[in-house]
């Protein structure tokens, strides 16, 4: 076999053939992003068991900030929790050494949570 042919067997096996999604999915789409934004509304609407009042903090997942967890905030915070986000912006994950990085974390909470007599539950 030569090089050219070895090369070219290469090229094929790595490259996969990706088929076009079909026009139907294309035309449910705006069916199925309306039924899911109802079923938000919905669930944000009813009304779980009112909450005592804890402190909650959400961490938002790797590369997201407080946007990402603003419904989740608010749901909490209709219930009756005392929620909040980590309030260090987007979540770019440990920047630097790990241990400092957790020690000025765990310092960032524990001043979060000082004006509270509650435990509290994290999220995240």
């Amino acid at each position: 076999m030569s090089s050219a042919e070895t090369s070219s067997l290469k090229t094929q096996s790595v490259v996969p053939r990706i088929e076009r999604p079909s026009i139907s999915l294309l035309g449910l789409e705006p069916t199925r992003a309306a039924l899911e934004f109802g079923s938000h509304a919905i669930a944000r609407s009813s009304r779980g068991v009112k909450a005592d009042g804890h402190p909650v903090i959400i961490f938002p997942g790797m590369a997201t900030g407080r946007i990402s967890v603003s419904p989740l905030r608010r749901y909490c915070e209709n219930l009756g929790y005392a929620a909040s986000d980590r309030g260090w912006g987007l979540n770019a994950g440990p920047q630097g050494d790990i241990d400092r990085w957790l020690a000025e974390l765990a310092a960032h909470t524990a001043d979060m949570l000082a004006p509270f007599d509650q435990s509290a539950t994290l999220i995240g």
